[in-house]
């Protein structure tokens, strides 16, 4: 049973990180050119992309532990 949760874990973690990622992509490359960004641009992407990001790795991690620690009864 941990390694079903594991490998949901670790599903829903790649979905997470790297719906994030590409959003976080897709706002630098839709920007009208890079001497454009300022600091608060940095920052307020880092709270919107980097905490979910962060969230998913976690859920990567979480899952990958769970597989690898899963008993074999």
């Amino acid at each position: 049973m941990q390694k079903v949760f594991g490998g949901l874990f670790v599903a829903v973690g790649i979905l997470v990180a790297g719906l994030s990622g590409l959003c976080t992509i897709l706002m630098f490359t839709e920007s009208s050119s890079p001497e454009t960004y300022t600091a608060e641009s940095l920052g307020i992407v880092a709270i919107f992309g980097g905490i979910p990001f962060i969230t998913g790795a976690t859920f990567i991690w979480l899952g990958t532990y769970l597989i690898k620690n899963a008993s074999t009864d």
